[in-house]
């Protein structure tokens, strides 16, 4: 796009005020906007705290007002460049860092020599929040990285940004932790993130700490605090009008009112999100919250609401990929289950635990009892018995934690109630994101 021959649509500017423009394209509307007082305006219409924080990333000032009135247009392209620069530097170094593994990555950091600290730890974070959903054991040692380099460096730093990066590094660390189940470090590293950030003057950091303080203190069952923890992430996101981050933060809450089986509470804060149109540009978490919506129905007993929703939640999960395909499957088995189709039910819920089966022992576990809860309402009660003896020999071996080991050992030598089955499974998803729960707390000891 020409600086001169063509002015911001209004999707164009809202990209720009949102902060989702890639940088390259960044760089070629920066310049625009710069020249073009119609666009600012258009800009600060949508957003005027997000053209602010755009000016001041591509200017060095937050007010339209300051901009000169006739810039010198080689000046401000070499400005422009040399930001352009700088974050190709991040961009590279982000693929360089993804695609190492991790002793060689330890190696290209600390010994980096022509990239700024500045530019390696934006890359390090960044980074991070990727290996979250793919590699939280890589994300954590990568986080841990950020921060030894941090404190060896910091001199290189201005204090603003070493302690806003310090505070960003911790609570990247503390979602780690949380996601690999170590729960009481990933609280005292976020507690921490949050006592630094009272020095940073970007609320952002405080929010994202927040929240994933409120994700840690669920997966603890501290349902109250967690509550506490989101809300007040959610306040941050609402007063910097990060629309985004305030629909991912609503969906925590709604994941933590379903968690604690407040199913009706849940299901309205899905159902105003949609209404609100708050999923149609991030696909993730619109899949998400149609999933969680479908299984809030069925808990609710309203199976034929759900399955209104399942087409768009498998076409959603088509497009997302991956094991969240197979998840839409198990859904819509658990959806025929509701609707009485029991033979079908039991047919699609052996298909899933098949493709659970190799990497994903939990899921593998749950999907297998629901099968077996299929099979006890078909009356073939033998099946049943047969499905949970034969699950406990495939999950030895330190694949699951062996207190899940022992609760399915209890559940096959007790009776096979519905309501007993039902016990097992809320202690094994508990116990998958808190390993330090037991069946005492469960209340399944024998």
């Amino acid at each position: 796009m020409s600086r001169h021959d063509k002015h911001l649509s209004e999707s164009e500017a809202r990209l720009l005020v949102t902060q989702r423009l890639s940088f390259a394209d960044a760089f070629r509307v920066g310049l625009h906007v710069y020249f073009c007082e119609r666009c600012r305006k258009l800009c600060e219409r949508l957003d005027p705290e997000g053209l602010k924080a755009f000016l001041q990333a591509f200017h060095g000032t937050e007010d339209p007002e300051d901009l000169p009135t006739h810039p010198d247009p080689g000046a401000m392209a070499k400005h422009l460049q040399e930001a352009y620069l700088a974050q190709h530097q991040v961009e590279s170094l982000e693929r360089k860092i993804e695609s190492l593994p991790p002793a060689q990555r330890r190696l290209l950091l600390e010994n980096l020599e022509t990239i700024p600290l500045l530019a390696t730890l934006i890359a390090i974070c960044k980074t991070c929040k990727r290996l979250f959903h793919t590699s939280p054991k890589d994300a954590e040692d990568l986080a841990a990285l950020g921060r030894e380099l941090l404190a060896e460096r910091a001199d290189e730093l201005d204090v603003d940004h070493a302690v806003s990066l310090e505070v960003t590094l911790r609570a990247l660390h503390g979602n780690a932790f949380r996601i690999l189940g170590q729960l009481r470090k990933a609280e005292r590293t976020l507690r921490k993130a949050l006592k630094l950030s009272r020095d940073v003057s970007d609320p952002l950091e405080r929010a994202w700490a927040w929240r994933y303080l409120g994700q840690t203190l669920m997966c603890s069952r501290r349902y109250e605090e967690a509550l506490s923890a989101s809300r007040k992430a959610r306040q941050i996101f609402e007063t910097v009008h990060d629309a985004w981050r305030v629909r991912e933060t609503v969906f925590l809450e709604a994941s933590i009112y379903n968690d604690v089986g407040d199913f009706e509470t849940s299901t309205a804060l899905l159902e105003r999100m949609l209404e609100d149109g708050a999923q149609q540009d991030d696909l993730i978490l619109a899949q998400s919250i149609e999933h969680l919506l479908a299984l809030n129905y069925l808990e609710m007993g309203r199976a034929f609401e759900a399955r209104g929703l399942l087409p768009r939640v498998k076409a959603l999960a088509s497009e997302v990929g991956g094991i969240t395909v197979v998840r839409a499957q198990w859904l819509e088995a658990l959806i025929l289950e509701g609707l009485g189709d029991l033979d079908a039910a039991e047919r699609l819920l052996g298909e899933v635990a098949e493709r659970f089966a190799e990497e994903y022992p939990y899921d593998y576990a749950l999907v297998t009892l629901d099968r077996m809860r299929a099979l006890l309402r078909l009356g073939s009660v033998g099946a049943a018995a047969r499905t949970v003896s034969a699950l406990v020999p495939m999950l030895r071996g330190g694949r699951v934690h062996a207190h899940a080991v022992r609760a399915l050992r209890l559940l096959a030598q007790g009776g096979l109630e519905s309501e007993r089955i039902g016990r097992v499974q809320a202690f094994l998803r508990h116990l998958q994101r808190d390993p330090s729960y037991t069946l005492e707390e469960a209340g399944l000891h024998a």
